[in-house]
């Protein structure tokens, strides 16, 4: 990873750190910064080794759905009228 990256995350207040070749961060030190710098998330944070994916996963879509406004469902094409025609493909 380019020096240049791990300077402007430390910049943005990200907590990594080079030693030698590899940057380090700790999850308990990107949990707080991505729970200040995120706001709105309060449920993002860092995946670790006992890290339940599938329930972060559903937890996640979950909070998206409830955030989001209802969008009008579109008209319903009446039955057996066949595909819709792409207009941009030529017979």
């Amino acid at each position: 990873m380019p020096k240049s990256t791990i300077h402007r995350w430390a910049k943005e207040g990200m907590p990594v750190r080079r030693e030698g070749r590899n940057v380090i961060a700790r999850p308990e030190e990107l949990n707080q910064w991505l729970q200040q710098t995120a706001g709105e998330a309060a449920g993002v944070h860092v995946v670790g080794p006992g890290s339940d994916l599938l329930k972060d996963l559903r937890a996640s879509v979950a909070a998206q759905s409830s955030q989001r406004e209802p969008k009008d469902k579109p008209a319903k094409r009446p039955a057996g009228k066949g595909p819709k025609p792409n207009p941009s493909r030529k017979s």
